[in-house]
């Protein structure tokens, strides 16, 4: 009879120690810290092949100046943005290059980088790309769209 009701106590234990961990797991793992942040973009790296690769991005629709935030996410917090040219627009571009003096880039943290866009050229989409630094190598760049409206 002792063993029974330990055995029951053991496996209720268990359970609930499942359960708990599954629920804090599961909330560190789907904060978005974009929650409340305007003209924000999620930056998350992931595995391609043994590779980190930043996850795509979806291009983002602009329709006045403003600032566009890019917020590295909980679950990639070993990457981090050094420079101001992290996130960068550049005017060589082969396709869709941002006029000079479009985006005035500024790193506001090492996992959050801010970009001013001037919004001197309506009705255009503009290349950039995005670089992060971690794990002893830089993830490679991406190149999604901001598209002024």
């Amino acid at each position: 009879m002792n063993r029974t009701l330990l055995a029951i106590g053991a496996a209720i234990v268990g359970a609930l120690a499942i359960v708990s961990y599954d629920k804090i797991v599961g909330t560190v793992a789907t904060v978005d810290p974009c929650t409340g942040v305007e003209n924000c973009i999620p930056v998350s790296v992931i595995t391609v092949h043994r590779q980190p690769t930043i996850q795509s991005i979806p291009d983002l629709n602009i329709s006045s100046k403003g600032d566009i935030h890019w917020i590295i996410t909980p679950s990639s917090s070993t990457y981090t943005f050094l420079t101001d040219d992290d996130v960068a627009f550049p005017s060589n571009k082969p396709m869709d290059p941002a006029p000079k003096g479009e985006f005035d880039c500024k790193k506001k943290s090492n996992s959050e980088l801010i970009c001013t866009d001037n919004y001197k050229t309506p009705n255009k989409a503009m290349g950039y790309t995005i670089t992060v630094h971690g794990s002893g190598s830089t993830s490679p760049s991406l190149d999604p769209y901001i598209v002024n409206n």
